[in-house]
């Protein structure tokens, strides 16, 4: 006779999130310029029936894709058990680690009830912080970044692990292509210089007024933009917003641009 099959609630989930520059809300997607930390947190929810574990391994396994952390990266996380910070006891604990090769931050607890107190509805959070990749996309594919959840499945064993499902987020960058013609022949014309510049009405607040350089990072110094014979110029890894494009320096026997 069929049986229907119904998930037990105390199986633990996992969700992964990625912050907006725009506001302080987190959700699955933002978009990011180049150079910039980009928050990311992920939380965990624990069994119901944690505490009749011996022990109770737990470990997030966050795989990256066109983002990356650094050393100073990797020292800021932090992890907490329903808004408490554990990271130091974490990191003292035998067994339990916090590291980062290869594009895997990994965050290892050997035994998550010597760390606090749990109960059902409990939450482990880490929050970190990562940037664009050097070779990260542009556009509509996005950078993924996925978690899952290593948890203790038996309290008979102390070796029995189960995986949760995988939880992904996605960060945006995109690429800017200027042609600079003749208005009146559509020439193009090569040697004109630009700068790029955030614009005031941009909703990124912490970027207003910063110069786009040639690797899509910001900088309160402008750089200056040149047009190949061909007319055009590019630059990748900007974040989405407005910007103020002003040429400051026409081609030979030409006007600037005055708007």
């Amino acid at each position: 006779t069929p049986q229907r099959i119904t998930e037990k609630s105390a199986i633990p989930t996992v969700k992964k999130e990625v912050r907006e520059d725009s506001g302080t809300e987190y959700g699955m997607a933002a978009d990011a310029h180049r150079g910039q930390a980009t928050s990311y947190r992920v939380t965990g929810t624990v069994a119901a029936n944690a505490n009749s574990f011996e022990t109770y391994f737990y470990e997030f396994v966050d795989t990256m894709s066109g983002v990356v952390m650094d050393d100073a990266d990797v020292g800021n996380d932090a992890v907490k058990i329903d808004g408490t910070d554990i990271t130091k006891a974490l990191k003292a604990q035998t067994g339990s680690s916090i590291t980062y090769k290869d594009g895997v931050l990994t965050v290892t607890i050997a035994d998550l009830l010597r760390l606090g107190t749990i109960h059902a509805g409990s939450k482990v959070t880490v929050d970190y912080s990562a940037h664009l990749a050097a070779d990260a996309h542009m556009g509509q594919a996005g950078n993924k970044t996925t978690v899952v959840l290593n948890y203790s499945s038996d309290p008979a064993s102390t070796s029995s692990q189960a995986t949760t499902s995988a939880s992904t987020v996605t960060t945006y960058a995109y690429a800017l292509v200027l042609k600079k013609v003749d208005q009146g022949t559509r020439e193009a014309l090569g040697n004109a210089e630009f700068t790029i510049q955030v614009a005031d009405s941009s909703t990124d607040a912490a970027s207003k007024g910063k110069y786009v350089q040639v690797d899509g990072s910001l900088s309160t110094t402008a750089y200056t933009f040149k047009t190949s014979a061909d007319g055009t110029f590019s630059v990748q890894g900007i974040d989405e917003g407005t910007y103020t494009i002003h040429e400051v320096n026409p081609p030979a026997n030409h006007k600037a641009l005055t708007t």
